[in-house]
């Protein structure tokens, strides 16, 4: 927001909204308002976690960090998963706490993945839908499923999480996408997804 792909944090293109994006997420971490995925997957970054500990609100991400470690999950690749996966998730649903995560809302993300490149905005932020499947929509989609797992362990998943990692090939990917719904039937361990590619860090 306020900044167009390729530009430098330094030099948006419309400075006012950039700065906007912190008060945002106050206003949502605080239960103001609530946020399409649409929006949030057009932005690059979301520093909600470093919003909710200036507002002294604990989300519980860290306790899922942990969790993630000792499940064998190496300590950055548990980071950037819980981080990116519970900080849109809690934007979109007014959430202000991991421990009321459903695999429902998980559903949710992973269908409006499935459809962003369909929306006409698109067209401003990604090349091709081709390089956004094999991108960033890949990335998320990991991180999305060690939530999961990670969610499953003490039962607050009911369904263990089957593991989505798509072979090279834009029509792999395209397919993984389009059964994301049901990422919580059958089930694997953690260790497949561990060295899923990371986004930037949030």
């Amino acid at each position: 927001m306020g900044r167009l792909p390729g530009e430098s944090f330094h030099g948006p293109s419309f400075p006012a909204a950039h700065k906007a994006r912190p008060y945002l997420a106050y206003l949502g971490l605080r239960g103001y308002a609530t946020f399409d995925y649409r929006w949030m997957f057009a932005l690059s970054q979301l520093r909600v976690h470093d919003q909710a500990a200036l507002a002294g609100i604990d989300l519980g991400t860290a306790a899922l960090v942990q969790e993630a470690i000792a499940l064998g999950y190496s300590s950055p690749a548990a980071k950037q998963a819980m981080h990116w996966s519970v900080a849109r998730i809690v934007l979109r649903n007014g959430l202000t706490d991991v421990a009321d995560i459903t695999s429902e809302h998980v559903a949710e993300i992973l269908e409006a993945i499935r459809f962003f490149p369909q929306l006409p905005e698109f067209a401003a932020f990604y090349p091709s839908a081709e390089q956004f499947y094999e991108g960033p929509a890949k990335c998320w989609i990991t991180h999305l499923h060690q939530l999961e797992v990670v969610l499953f362990h003490p039962g607050q998943v009911a369904a263990q999480p089957r593991q989505h990692t798509p072979p090279s090939g834009c029509v792999a990917v395209r397919q993984t996408l389009w059964q994301g719904a049901d990422i919580k039937r059958g089930g694997t361990h953690a260790e497949a997804s561990r060295r899923g590619r990371a986004d930037p860090p949030e």
